[in-house]
């Protein structure tokens, strides 16, 4: 990257005659250091991104089983809460007799 950014600069030079002066020259080698900045950072992102797949990969199976069990027990709850509900009514019906 950083020659095709040395490449844009002597071109530019060409095509303006020189008239791109120090101070353009400068501009530009700014504009092509904080590039080269951004690449730099996308490349440690894309690194860090590589590192934290398998823990991401990880944290998405256990809350994949923690979603199944809890589909589970709300499932297993309302069975519980219905017998609950079939055993409270028959102790009223008793009590009343």
């Amino acid at each position: 990257m950083e020659w095709l950014g040395s490449l844009l600069l002597w071109l530019l030079d060409r095509v303006t005659g020189g008239a791109l002066g120090a101070a353009g020259r400068a501009a530009f080698e700014r504009i092509r250091a904080a590039w080269s900045a951004l690449v730099a950072q996308r490349r440690r992102l894309d690194a860090a991104a590589e590192e934290a797949a398998p823990a991401l990969e990880a944290s998405a199976r256990v809350i994949a089983a923690l979603t199944e069990e809890l589909a589970r027990l709300t499932e297993e709850n309302a069975r519980l809460r219905t017998q609950l509900d079939i055993v409270t009514d028959e102790v009223r019906r008793l009590k009343r007799r």
